[in-house]
């Protein structure tokens, strides 16, 4: 249970937040899910903050994650803290900060990349890994390790984008990291513009997207990209914690494509360790449940 303070902090500022745009609000909501749990004494068992002989950007930590599966953990550039950032964009001061933080569904994507390599003769070695909104890229730096053909990082933030492309370089992975709104901005066709990846048109395709679904209008459009890349033989895999959004997620992939396979599974990932958020002053642990979808018909045939 939440501690008193921070009951009593939560009850007493609830007035003010409900007067805060509506994207704004919803964006809150995600943060008081991962801010207010007690903190506990333990670190967690799949990813914690340690040293390491990888030198972070400047307001950053190393953070080494353990990845069912892979021989290392690996490493990511998190920031030490988002209080600071987050007031600000609840203030209206700046743009969603909260990919420079890992959240627990990266890691439940990236156990999901592994096992699906295991299942397939010759791994990820004819796969094009395309991760949307891909954060600090946990689930890209994990293709590159199990030697996809290409990986794709794309998010909106270049700030972040390069936070993963620093880790990545570190590490002697390759990522090729590229800005896009898959809200705004649909796949690429073959013979398109620049600005988004191209539309898969193979078998070895997946798209990953991590802890995204915040919104209606990510919700919305993640079905869409999903359902796009399935309908051309590609896979998915979407992995959620908040829970504020995966159901319309699911509905709308139904409506794009009603025959597409999918495939539930709820990870509980206790004692999962967040960086501090908006005015909590220190980082937290909790227990996180991820529920992952595994879209497309080509999971069953490896």
């Amino acid at each position: 249970m939440p501690s008193p303070s921070l009951q009593c902090w939560a009850r007493s500022s609830l007035s003010s937040f409900l007067s805060l745009p509506i994207c704004n609000l919803r964006l809150l909501i995600v943060l008081f899910a991962f801010a207010l749990p007690a903190a506990a004494s333990a670190s967690s068992p799949r990813a914690g903050t340690v040293c390491c002989k990888i030198a972070p950007p400047v307001g950053c930590h190393v953070r080494r994650v353990s990845v069912p599966g892979l021989d290392e953990p690996l490493a990511v550039f998190e920031r030490d803290s988002l209080a600071e950032e987050s007031n600000a964009f609840i203030r209206g001061q700046r743009s969603d900060p909260f990919g420079k933080v890992l959240w627990p569904a990266a890691w439940a994507a990236a156990t999901a990349l592994v096992l699906h390599a295991q299942s397939r003769e010759g791994g990820l070695g004819d796969c094009c890994v395309v991760e949307a909104g891909a954060g600090l890229g946990l689930c890209s730096l994990t293709a590159s390790k199990l030697k996809a053909s290409r990986v794709i990082a794309t998010d909106v933030s270049a700030e972040t984008l390069r936070l993963l492309e620093a880790a990545a370089t570190a590490q002697s992975l390759h990522i090729e990291c590229q800005l896009w709104d898959f809200v705004a901005v649909p796949w690429r066709a073959p013979d398109g513009a620049a600005g988004a990846p191209e539309l898969p048109g193979a078998l070895g395709t997946v798209l990953v997207a991590a802890d995204v679904l915040y919104s209606e209008e990510l919700a919305d459009a993640l079905a869409l990209r999903c359902a796009q890349a399935c309908q051309r033989g590609g896979l998915a895999v979407v992995a959620d914690s908040v829970g504020m959004y995966t159901e319309r997620f699911t509905v709308a992939l139904r409506s794009h494509a009603p025959d597409v396979a999918v495939d539930s599974t709820r990870i509980l990932m206790p004692e999962w360790q967040a960086v501090a958020v908006a005015k909590a002053d220190a980082a937290r642990q909790y227990d996180a449940e991820v529920e992952v979808l595994r879209i497309g018909h080509g999971w069953d045939r490896h």
